[in-house]
């Protein structure tokens, strides 16, 4: 299962976050369960959340 996956362009990441997201690879982010998939010469970054699932007889 996959969580939250927004996909966006780097610069919106850099507004929301304050991190610069300029290089490939993992960057962290500000509070982020993942780290953030950046892609910097296609100008994008996304970020797979974590899916937590818990399972309760309730």
């Amino acid at each position: 299962m996959r969580g939250l996956n927004p996909r966006r362009l780097s610069g919106q990441w850099r507004r929301w976050t304050g991190a610069p997201f300029d290089t490939d690879g993992p960057a962290e982010a500000p509070a982020a369960l993942a780290p953030v998939r950046c892609h910097g010469e296609r100008g994008h970054a996304g970020y797979v959340g974590p899916d937590v699932r818990i399972r309760s007889p309730l």
